[in-house]
């Protein structure tokens, strides 16, 4: 997309121009993205340029909110001038509001310009919102050596800090880390995003973690005392997300901390596990009696389901927690060790869970509305019948799964959802063509995915599936059926935010 520059002076308007009511002027310039953040430079299709139209345009696009926001998009050493005078313009017209900066992919340092030095500390007393990945060791240890305080209006930062291929992890001093001062005295600071690719420990960041209400550490792999040590200090954090590799311990009867950890504020929480099963000592510690979202992700060597450790995960959360996603990884993870750093490509091994396993697991999460299973995890005929009912799951809504041959699970929620919607014998009630009155204490399925692989499904199987779905939509079911020759590790639409 070419990009274009914009005048700091007002241009003239046409000699004959239409007047339209402001609140129409704002929903064109709204249609035509003006509410986005600027890019820069500035590209030629930005509402943006449409200010010489009329004085009445101008007044509208000079509003400071349409200019708060900027994106920056990576630029050759010949184009650094422009960017930086079309930035100086947009903070201008932005007048006293707080900014919002985003560097996305961003390549920065060299040709006598850095972001930190020129943009980010020249402004740091407007930044509410800051997007920035960090590349190479100078660049890093020069935003970590920000004077502490400097952000005052910061309340949302996503940082990721990362070498060069070559160089994967820093070596910082014991002094360097005792001067790391850019996250202390942040009063508004509410939401952080930490990627740390380059070997630096969370803690040497010196972030005021009890102040969070949202903290996502990315694709940091942390050992479970690290999660400890940080969740513990996180008491008012809402949403968390963690990546926590796990290795088989020397002493495993020893307790990973004196007491238990209970993070009362928690209400969503996405987990990435590698190889949970070397040391589950974690997940008898750790409480969360408000959560009503729990993402977990398996990654490892081996993709084995042990739900006894889910199971005390959401021992004291079974009266809150309304959605659940289990998932296996998708393809291979890296294997961040500096003595065996490489790909290591997960065991497809699926050992069966028992169906008192599994019943045992949804006894703990009576009060869910959407679930999502791994294909490791497979609904035994005794667990169908019981869903049927209601006795297990009454309160679920949405179902994403997986299924060698999915007729049972279409016929499961099938035979729910008409005996949800049948008329009530109960004495007394009354019962016309124009109202139905529900006999069971259970909620209908209103969603399910369900991928089934290709091979279970011939010309007969079809003809079945496509009447089992045509009843399924006449009950109000909305369905996405997959077939696949090979069946996806992930499946489903994803956790919702």
């Amino acid at each position: 997309m070419p990009t274009t520059e914009i005048s700091a002076r007002p241009m003239p308007a046409p000699q004959r121009s239409y007047i339209f009511p402001d609140t129409v002027l704002r929903h064109i310039l709204a249609f035509c993205g003006i509410n986005e953040p600027v890019r820069l430079p500035l590209q030629s299709d930005d509402p943006r340029v449409f200010a010489p139209v009329s004085k009445q345009w101008q007044n509208l696009i000079l509003t400071p909110s349409f200019w708060d926001h900027m994106d920056f998009t990576p630029v050759p050493p010949e184009k650094i001038s422009t960017l930086l005078r079309q930035f100086v313009l947009c903070l201008h017209r932005s007048g006293n509001n707080c900014l919002a900066l985003n560097f996305g992919t961003m390549l920065y340092g060299g040709w006598d310009f850095t972001v930190i030095d020129s943009i980010i500390i020249a402004n740091a007393e407007r930044i509410k919102t800051l997007t920035c990945p960090l590349y190479g060791p100078q660049s890093i240890e020069a935003f970590l050596n920000i004077e502490s305080g400097r952000f005052r209006s910061l309340e949302t930062v996503d940082i990721g800090f990362m070498n060069s291929a070559n160089v994967r992890h820093s070596s910082f001093t014991i002094e360097q880390w005792l001067n790391f001062t850019v996250f202390r005295s942040l009063p508004n600071i509410r939401e952080v995003t930490l990627r740390l690719l380059n070997g630096l420990h969370p803690l040497d960041l010196h972030a005021p973690w009890g102040q969070l209400t949202k903290l996502d550490m990315g694709a940091t792999a942390m050992t479970p005392e690290l999660f400890i040590k940080i969740i513990r200090q996180a008491a008012s954090v809402k949403y968390a997300s963690f990546q926590i590799k796990f290795t088989k311990p020397a002493h495993p009867q020893l307790r990973l901390a004196p007491s238990e950890v209970t993070v009362k504020k928690l209400e969503s929480l996405q987990l990435r596990l590698i190889s949970p099963t070397q040391d589950p000592r974690l997940f008898f510690l750790i409480r969360f009696p408000k959560l009503k979202d729990l993402w977990i992700e398996m990654r490892g060597t081996f993709q084995d389901w042990d739900m006894e450790i889910y199971t005390n995960i959401l021992r004291r959360s079974t009266k809150s927690l309304r959605r659940l996603w289990l998932s296996d990884f998708p393809g291979p993870i890296f294997d961040t060790s500096p003595e065996n750093a490489r790909w290591v490509v997960p065991n497809r091994r699926r050992p069966e869970t028992s169906y008192r396993e599994l019943e045992k697991f949804f006894g703990f999460i009576r009060n869910i509305n959407s679930l999502h299973l791994p294909l490791g995890i497979h609904i035994h005929a005794p667990t169908i019948e019981k869903l049927v009912t209601g006795e297990l799951l009454p309160q679920l809504t949405t179902l994403e799964c997986g299924s060698i041959n999915g007729k049972h699970v279409l016929s499961m929620v099938r035979r729910r959802n008409e005996r949800v919607l049948s008329p009530s014998p109960v004495p007394g009630a009354s019962y016309s063509n124009h109202k139905r009155v529900y006999s069971s204490p259970c909620a209908s399925l209103s969603y399910l995915y369900l991928v089934i692989p290709q091979s279970s499904c011939g010309p007969e199987e079809g003809q079945d599936f496509k009447n089992e779905l045509k009843v399924l939509r006449s009950l109000g079911v909305d369905c996405d059926i997959e077939l696949t020759d090979v069946l996806p590790l992930k499946i489903g639409r994803g956790p919702q935010e």
